[in-house]
């Protein structure tokens, strides 16, 4: 199936269009003089399937509209033209656009601008799929609400999956005065994720129990069809049923394996919260152990742990723009790591902790430090953070 895009097109006598999947990264730029639109769909099919179309000017282009309307995408324009500075703010920063032209970051600029205006929207889609489970469902559902197939979330969840087993009931984790997480609150958590593990358990044996009757009564209805091989129309509707029946078995089956996999998933946030508690209880510090310094790497901790106000540690540093930004979005309180002096700096001044030459020791699903050697580390490296800057200080003011 062709992916899903977002296309920014910059339209003149240097044709230039930027493609967006729809988590907002690059898939694709380019630019060319005199480029027909006839070669620009062409160059475009090659990457994927455009449901929208942006440009960066309030008076749509007709050059714009005619790609729209050759893919059938929806169209998006600013409500006044973006401004240079608007256009840098957007494009800086972001991987892969170092050696862009003009024409190309302008119509990375627009690509950028419609998907910052759905960013809200898509955000609330992926806290509520994963709330769900259903988290490999948001492109589809994204492409559902983007080609207005569906209405709404709901109308779209529905289109695409059968209804799930009710969510746990969610406990916040609470810390005392002292910074300590509660343990009421961790045990209300586990006692909360067990409940699921059982609820899972009931749905399983219900989906089971319904696969054997199906199965008894395909197995009657193949039966009944060698008894009456003669009766060719009564056969002709038995197949119809038996064909049915095997869809809605393969249907069964495929929940029966989604409902193994939320099971294992509950167990093992159980085992986690368990071990935290553990840690906690000890008077160890805990982190989250990611496995590299990259949104990616972030993202899937994010989804495995919940890294909001989490001190997390980054087991292979390089270095990289996007990710400061994303630990920000995430409400990261501290990052841990053989981080370079920059990186560090621009954590400490986001508000972030940053704490390098501390190596913690390994459990099953974190890992964590004694409370002593952390503090020192994080003293440490303020301190040389501090002498950094003073070093910088007095070199600029030597030079002036």
């Amino acid at each position: 199936m062709p992916k899903p895009l977002i296309i920014g097109f910059d339209p003149g006598l240097t044709g230039a269009i930027a493609m967006l999947d729809l988590e907002g990264n690059l898939a694709a730029v380019s630019s060319r003089k005199n480029w027909p639109l006839a070669e620009i769909i062409g160059e475009i099919g090659k990457t994927g399937r455009p449901l929208l179309v942006s440009t960066d000017k309030a008076n749509t282009p007709v050059a714009v509209k005619k790609l729209a309307s050759a893919f059938s995408a929806k169209l998006w324009a600013p409500d006044c033209d973006l401004g240079v500075e608007e256009k840098k703010k957007l494009v800086d920063g972001m991987e892969g656009t170092e050696r862009c032209s003009q024409h190309e970051r302008d119509a990375m600029a627009a690509a950028l601008a419609a998907y910052k205006s759905m960013a809200s929207g898509f955000s609330k889609v992926e806290d509520t799929l994963r709330l769900l489970g259903l988290e490999e469902k948001g492109e589809d559902i994204k492409q559902l609400l983007l080609t207005k197939r569906a209405k709404n979330l709901t109308e779209a969840v529905d289109m695409i999956s059968e209804k799930k087993p009710e969510e746990p009931e969610r406990v916040e984790i609470r810390t005392t005065p002292s910074g300590q997480l509660r343990t009421d609150d961790l045990i209300r958590k586990i006692r909360s994720l067990q409940n699921t593990v059982e609820v899972q358990k009931a749905y399983i044996d219900r989906l089971e129990q319904k696969f054997k009757e199906m199965e008894k009564s395909r197995q009657q209805m193949i039966d009944e069809r060698v008894r009456q091989t003669t009766e060719a129309k009564k056969a002709a509707l038995r197949d119809k049923e038996l064909g049915l029946r095997e869809q809605m078995i393969s249907g069964l089956r495929q929940q029966l394996a989604a409902s193994e996999k939320e099971k294992e998933r509950a167990q093992q946030a159980i085992e986690r919260k368990a071990e935290l508690e553990q840690l906690v209880a000890e008077g160890r510090v805990p982190m989250v152990p990611v496995k590299g310094w990259s949104k990616e790497a972030l993202a899937e901790a994010d989804r495995f742990y919940g890294l909001k106000d989490r001190l997390i540690w980054i087991a292979d540093f390089k270095e990289s723009n996007a990710a400061p930004k994303y630990c920000v979005a995430l409400g990261i309180k501290g990052v841990i790591g053989e981080l370079d002096e920059k990186t560090a700096e621009r954590l400490r001044q986001t508000g972030i902790m940053a704490v390098t030459g501390l190596k913690p020791e390994g459990a099953e699903w974190w890992v964590w430090a004694e409370k002593k050697d952390f503090e020192g580390a994080l003293r440490s490296t303020e301190r040389k953070g501090f002498v950094n800057w003073l070093s910088g200080y007095r070199q600029r003011a030597e030079s002036e």
